[in-house]
């Protein structure tokens, strides 16, 4: 069998200092991901999606995200905050899901490290995921899904994954689309004919959701700088079109395709294709607006979260043979410009930044 990224055995024993490396960086990833959440906790404005959800939830309506919150805030209490931290905390299990699979996956910590890193990469998907809004805990199901299937596509882990994917498709709008699709991304990257059982699962819970209909849970930020989809998705994300473009040229390597798997390459090379596809759809059908889409990227982001993995892989075991002057110039100057891209929307009157009115004003009929 050809071995692949995924197995312990395509890579070399890390050493003391590889592990350390890899643990310590996810955990900075962590630290900065909650300090970075809190943060926005404690100083973002109440959102409407954040005031019809609890306004739902004290009245005993807002699905199965109103009935989580309940049972949360029985124990943390009614206040807008005490709803954030509930988001916060799923927002970290996500992550620790994210890097559970990205090592499982890679078979290297320093990969998987690097993978997560995407998680603080965006200041409005860090901002999103602290709302008191159903974003983070999508994204938790999503990730916990696949990470449970990586475990064991037997038994409980089993059955386990199946109630994530349905419970999932049930909590925002765009989920009956998305977790299919993730659903789908899953059973082809792990190559398992048990784990197609938790894309049926997605695909009922999509079919229920269609029929109780989620509520809406994406402000419209456009009256923060965020109108156009260039300003809403391209900028605020341009990280994403980088890394895959850069992904794939790392994919043309022969190296990269070997180790990680042909399938498997094309899987993640199509997931911005599909979140773009799904957003830009759902713009241009009316069920979002133009300024909705910064927050509504938040549930297209399982989606994209293995994009990087070639380019990963291939800086991390093919780059330091590389000889070509002109390649070690080139590529950290498109990596870190693109960065000063992502930076460019940090503004006090742009989402997530300001601490006023950040939303659309209501319009006059």
């Amino acid at each position: 069998m050809t071995s692949t990224a995924s197995d312990p055995a395509a890579l070399p024993s890390a050493s003391f200092a590889v592990r350390s490396a890899g643990y310590g960086i996810a955990a900075a990833i962590v630290v900065l991901f909650a300090f970075y959440g809190t943060y926005f906790a404690q100083t973002l404005v109440p959102l409407a999606p954040e005031q019809a959800a609890m306004a739902a939830m004290q009245s005993g309506e807002g699905g199965l995200y109103g009935v989580l919150l309940r049972l949360w805030q029985a124990v943390a209490g009614p206040s807008l905050l005490a709803a954030r931290t509930f988001s916060l905390l799923a927002g970290i299990l996500a992550l620790v899901a994210g890097f559970t699979i990205a090592r499982r996956l890679a078979g290297d910590l320093v990969m998987a490290a690097f993978l997560v890193l995407s998680f603080v990469l965006y200041p409005p998907l860090v901002a999103t995921m602290v709302t008191a809004t159903p974003h983070a805990l999508f994204l938790l199901c999503a990730l916990g899904a696949f990470a449970l299937l990586q475990a064991s596509p037997h038994g409980g882990a089993l059955v386990g994954a199946g109630v994530l994917a349905f419970g999932g498709a049930l909590l925002h709008p765009l989920g009956c689309v998305v977790m299919p699709l993730w659903a789908v991304q899953t059973a082809l990257i792990l190559g398992q004919r048990r784990a197609w059982s938790i894309a049926a699962a997605a695909v009922a819970g999509a079919a229920l959701a269609v029929l109780i209909a989620p509520p809406v849970s994406d402000a419209d930020v456009s009256g923060a700088g965020h109108g156009t989809l260039l300003k809403a998705l391209a900028l605020p994300y341009a990280m994403v079109i980088v890394a895959t473009g850069l992904s794939c040229i790392a994919a043309l390597s022969a190296e990269t395709r070997r180790a990680l798997g042909p399938m498997r390459v094309l899987v993640v090379l199509a997931g911005p294709l599909l979140a773009a596809a799904v957003l830009l759809g759902a713009v241009a059908l009316n069920l979002l607006a133009v300024g909705q889409v910064v927050t509504a990227a938040a549930v297209t982001f399982p989606l994209v979260f293995l994009t990087p993995w070639p380019l990963i892989y291939w800086v991390r075991v093919q780059m330091p043979q590389v000889k070509n002057i002109i390649a070690w110039i080139a590529f950290p100057v498109i990596m870190y410009s693109s960065f000063w891209v992502v930076l460019g929307p940090v503004d006090p009157h742009r989402f997530p930044y300001s601490h006023r009115q950040v939303e659309r004003p209501p319009q006059p009929h």
